[in-house]
């Protein structure tokens, strides 16, 4: 089994959309929406002198945000069981929706190699 994995850096978001809890928290569930994920608890998001901080946790994944809303970035997580894209459509939802000029992405497949892709035969 493995992790569909994808971070993005988010450039040129207005700051007011950053610090925005309750429109983060909206956002936040409409990606793990995307990505099929089920959200375990709402999203947990917090402001303080080093930007805001945001955490969905799901089953199967999470997204998480970190944004500094002065300087209009935001670095975001998504982790993904489902693969197939699901993360990256997740990342282009939360950058349209923040309005985001510029979009970096690095995609990565986790998992151990070797690792029994089912469950494990009983003897």
């Amino acid at each position: 089994m493995t992790f569909d994995h994808l971070f993005a850096d988010l450039g040129g978001v207005p700051g007011g959309k950053l610090s925005d809890t309750e429109a983060l928290s909206a956002v936040m569930l409409a990606a793990a929406n995307a990505a099929g994920l089920s959200p375990a608890h709402p999203p947990v998001v917090k402001s303080g002198p080093q930007g805001v901080s945001a955490m969905l946790l799901c089953l199967g994944g999470h997204v998480a945000m970190h944004a500094v809303p002065d300087d209009g970035i935001c670095h975001v997580d998504v982790a993904s069981l489902r693969g197939g894209g699901t993360a990256r459509r997740s990342i282009e939802l939360i950058a349209k929706r923040l309005g985001a000029r510029e979009t970096t992405t690095d995609h990565r497949r986790r998992g151990l190699r070797g690792a029994p892709q089912g469950p494990e035969p009983h003897e």
